[in-house]
């Protein structure tokens, strides 16, 4: 593969406010002071090509569970989808959503508990399922990915998973904290293409409708959550949902399938939008799962958007 030719490289942070904390001066210090910290800040990486091709940017958010890494190197060690959509010509932001990852989180409900000596009140560590072993095939469903496949991906980005502390189960499923930051962002860079995985393929429509001035274009990603009513907040952008195949909602889990994101585009269309369902199978893909973003054939799905976009999302 040849060298990919950049302009830059450089990430920054967006969103977050100032908050009462309290400090430790080191991981063993018994003693404290009450402080401020900033919290619920969003980080942000990016790149633009040498050549940039598109107008509008686009800015990848990740799913539960994850952080931008899942749009990076892929498991069996090949460029994401990051890279590709530099090496197509889009400037290129992914994040970490707050409170995940190297958006860092708020330390005040540990050093309390360690301060207090009172282990009750050490906060849970939430992890997701997909780092059960047995569960670790369930994010897999098609044959192009397999339960070692996934193993290995979370093994490379278990360092960056999501913590969520107790009373804060909001942020860590997503609502009004990630909805300010992505606006933030886009307030920053601009009017772009959000391109969600996942819990974050429900999350993008959230500035569709907050700032759609800001948004050139929505893609959801076997979107979680994805709008069910109000459909005529979100006709100002075209959007596109893509499913790896027909199948049904995952039991427990908040996630939609192929079949309820048709109702939604009819519904968006009805008010005068433009909205669409892309079923992987239907057009020749088989054996895609719910992370095709990491399976061995992202790139051919990297293209599926781009050139809808194209059509679609190029001023």
């Amino acid at each position: 593969m040849k060298p990919m030719e950049v302009s830059t490289f450089g990430s920054f942070m967006v969103g977050g406010r100032l908050e009462k904390a309290v400090i430790r001066t080191t991981m063993s210090a018994t003693e404290g002071f009450p402080g401020t910290i900033w919290v619920d800040q969003m980080y942000v990486q990016f790149v633009k090509p040498a050549k940039q091709k598109f107008k509008y940017p686009v800015v990848f958010v990740h799913g539960g569970g994850c952080t931008g890494k899942c749009f990076e190197t892929k498991p069996d060690g090949n460029e994401g989808w990051a890279n590709y959509f530099v090496r197509a010509g889009f400037d290129t932001y992914w994040v970490d959503k707050p409170w995940r990852g190297r958006s860092g989180f708020n330390p005040t409900a540990i050093n309390r508990a360690a301060l207090e000596g009172d282990a009750s009140l050490i906060p849970e560590i939430h992890s997701p399922a997909c780092t059960e072993v047995l569960e670790a095939g369930s994010w897999g469903f098609g044959t192009l990915t397999t339960k070692e496949d996934i193993l290995i991906g979370i093994k490379d980005t278990v360092p960056d998973f999501t913590l969520a502390l107790p009373g804060n189960h909001g942020i860590s499923a997503g609502g009004p904290v990630v909805d300010e930051a992505l606006v933030a962002l886009l307030e920053r860079i601009g009017p772009a293409i959000l391109i969600g995985h996942s819990q974050g393929g429900g999350e993008v429509f959230a500035p569709l409708r907050l700032r759609p001035d800001l948004v050139a274009a929505v893609i959801g990603v076997e979107p979680a959550a994805p709008p069910t009513d109000n459909f005529e907040a979100y006709v100002d952008a075209p959007v596109l949902c893509i499913w790896a195949e027909e199948r049904n909602a995952i039991p427990g889990a908040m996630m939609s399938n192929a079949e309820q994101d048709r109702a939604m585009a009819e519904g968006i269309n009805a008010a005068g939008g433009h909205a669409e369902v892309k079923v992987l199978t239907a057009l020749g893909f088989e054996g895609n799962g719910h992370m095709m973003l990491q399976n061995s054939n992202s790139d051919e799905i990297a293209q599926l958007m781009v050139d809808w976009i194209t059509d679609n999302a190029n001023g």
